[in-house]
């Protein structure tokens, strides 16, 4: 019987990812969403790939990390107060944000869209404070911290070279990787519109995949 294509650190990812958001799922619902976050990107994929049984093993795998975690990482999964800054301290400058971004996330959970903010989220919100789109942060927000905690769940590394870096990157001085920061003279070039960057974009989203299957192992 053919085997489907090498399970990659792609892969545990997005299976993991899928796990933190639905924690509750059986495996067979697990995989139903794995396979539609899968062909978002890569609709040419087997069907029915990654198949229940390596779906199964690796969710063990997710839930026994996950049920061995220090309570000092357990921590950061619990709602963000003011309290809170007493354990996990937040740069001035950057509250008045963490506070916008507290409020908001508790709105659309009154809206029924989604939970509170989590200290975990509350330090990416300092740390990213310096983009001033709050819708736009908001977003970023929730994809570092579950990036950050999907690499704790499946003991694998960060990636070299993170799309999502590139996107905050864009969102922040409208510029792309590519753009110079400085010019001749050593001043920072400025720019006040987004740039034309969607074939670059294309490009570094082949090179990240290209590095995710290079560095993926066999689950």
């Amino acid at each position: 019987m053919a085997k489907g294509p090498k399970i990659t650190t792609e892969i545990i990812k997005e299976i993991a990812g899928v796990y933190m958001d639905n924690p509750s799922w059986p495996a067979k619902k697990i995989q139903r969403e794995v396979h539609t976050q899968l062909r978002k990107d890569k609709p040419g994929i087997p069907p029915g790939w990654p198949g229940l049984s390596t779906i199964q093993k690796i969710l063990t795998i997710i839930r026994t990390i996950d049920a061995k975690r220090l309570p000092e990482s357990k921590r950061l999964d619990i709602p963000w107060t003011m309290d809170t800054l007493v354990e996990y301290e937040i740069p001035p400058e950057a509250l008045p944000t963490v506070l916008k971004m507290a409020v908001h996330f508790r709105q659309r959970e009154e809206e029924g869209k989604g939970r509170r903010m989590t200290i975990r989220e509350a330090r990416w919100a300092a740390r990213l404070s310096s983009l001033k789109d709050l819708r736009k942060l908001h977003y970023y927000v929730k994809d570092y911290a579950k990036e950050e905690k999907v690499v704790e769940l499946t003991g694998t590394d960060y990636l070299p070279e993170n799309y999502l870096d590139y996107l905050f990157y864009r969102d922040l001085t409208n510029k792309s990787f590519n753009e110079p920061v400085f010019d001749k003279y050593g001043r920072e070039i400025l720019r006040n519109s987004p740039a034309d960057i969607l074939d670059e974009l294309e490009e570094l989203h082949k090179r990240q995949m290209a590095e995710i299957n290079k560095k993926g192992g066999k689950a």
